[in-house]
């Protein structure tokens, strides 16, 4: 059977911009049908006529900017996956379509970058079969935040000697705002020299000006509406988050892992349950539905969420956070953190260290009850020689528990 090609459609004003993009892609041309326009209406007028899925497009053109057409595309076609090229001096463009978005790209743009960004979003796509679930979560502008959280940000902003410490204290503490200023920072946009592993790091590095633009102007963030997400206040999925941050955190610290594997199974122990977030706040029905299998059919949370959704919040937050340009290591642990025997490896991976971080505060906020370390898979750590390891990383998890409840 003929594998269908991918249809990426290229937006810039300049003709010989899209022409070098034309020459430098030809070696995709097997692989992806390639459209070109040289202006955000003309893109529109293509997008009527076939279906794309992927758009590329220029931040500032006459007449309607990137910006502009990239919020249209949001709207009118949210399967697609949305790609910024922008200058250096096109911040306040950058900052418009910062909800709309899914990654940025510096122009010129490095041609290696934007071949290996387009393989990348296309094999996402490939990989995730749930079309309902694909357009949900690019439709996605605003993840929301814990209310309290949100409302000290506010605060604090506010402030005329307004501290950045302070903000990046608050961010660091909530999945939401450090998600989408983590995707920020590490865009080619702002060149950093590497991978920004640390939201209290990435906010520092983006400024008070940004962040306010982001959180007063823009509207980038909100703060959490709901009553709870499957029964639980959002409070207790952003407790559970932070505990396994620090779980794996000192686990990989424990192993000698080094500080990048550190950074990124920190990021990946906040971020792993991001899927719960976005199922409850942009999917309310299905959430409930899910709900009440947990509570009628006694159901795991994964089983619960196939049934109604055909996918998992591991698999929902991971497609997202892999549009978003995180790392694949970090993907690959939040998609797999409850099955990862389907991503057997040879060595301790950031997901090992996530899959059994989690499990242990699982079973260590179960008042120890669960004998079979909650959902730690047993068959899995043997198939790695590490189960001798466990009884080590356990009191680790407990000194992290402790400290929160301190």
């Amino acid at each position: 059977m003929t594998e269908v090609k991918i249809n990426v459609i290229f937006v810039d004003d300049e003709p010989k911009v899209l022409d070098g993009i034309r020459r430098m892609l030809r070696p995709m041309r097997h692989e992806w049908t390639m459209h070109f326009a040289n202006s955000g209406q003309e893109a529109l007028n293509q997008l009527e006529s076939a279906e794309f899925d992927v758009i590329v497009s220029d931040m500032r053109m006459p007449g309607m900017s990137g910006s502009e057409l990239l919020n249209i595309v949001q709207e009118k076609y949210p399967h697609m996956v949305r790609i910024a090229l922008s200058g250096q001096a096109e911040k306040e463009q950058i900052l418009r379509a910062v909800g709309s978005v899914h990654q940025y790209l510096s122009k010129p743009c490095d041609p290696e970058r934007l071949k290996s960004s387009l393989v990348r979003s296309c094999a996402l796509r490939n990989l995730f079969k749930s079309e309902e679930v694909k357009s949900v979560v690019s439709l996605i502008k605003i993840l929301p935040s814990m209310p309290d959280l949100y409302t000290r940000l506010i605060d604090e902003l506010s402030l005329p000697d307004a501290q950045i410490k302070n903000v990046a204290r608050i961010i660091s503490q909530d999945v939401a705002m450090s998600a989408k200023v983590m995707q920020l920072v590490n865009s080619a946009f702002f060149g950093m020299p590497r991978h920004v592993s640390s939201p209290d790091e990435a906010v520092r590095l983006l400024g008070l000006d940004i962040i306010q633009s982001l959180v007063l102007t823009v509207h980038v963030f909100g703060q959490y509406e709901g009553e709870n997400i499957y029964g639980h206040p959002i409070s207790e999925l952003l407790d559970h988050s932070l505990k396994v941050s620090g779980c794996a955190k000192l686990i990989a610290k424990k192993e000698k892992l080094g500080s990048k594997f550190m950074d990124d199974v920190t990021i990946a122990g906040l971020l792993h349950d991001l899927g719960k977030l976005i199922i409850a706040s942009n999917m309310k029905e299905h959430g409930a539905d899910i709900k009440q299998l947990l509570n009628q059919d006694g159901m795991n949370t994964t089983d619960a969420e196939r049934q109604v959704l055909g996918t998992s919040h591991a698999e929902i937050g991971g497609y997202l956070l892999g549009l978003w340009g995180f790392p694949d290591s970090v993907v690959e642990a939040i998609v797999f953190h409850h099955e990862p025997n389907v991503m057997l490896h040879d060595e301790l991976t950031i997901l090992t260290v996530l899959h059994v971080a989690n499990a242990l505060v699982v079973k260590a906020m179960d008042n120890g009850q669960n004998v079979h370390y909650g959902e730690l898979d047993m068959s899995y750590m043997s198939t790695l020689g590490l189960e001798d390891k466990i009884e080590a990383w356990q009191p680790i998890c407990d000194e992290v528990i402790n400290q929160e409840a301190g």
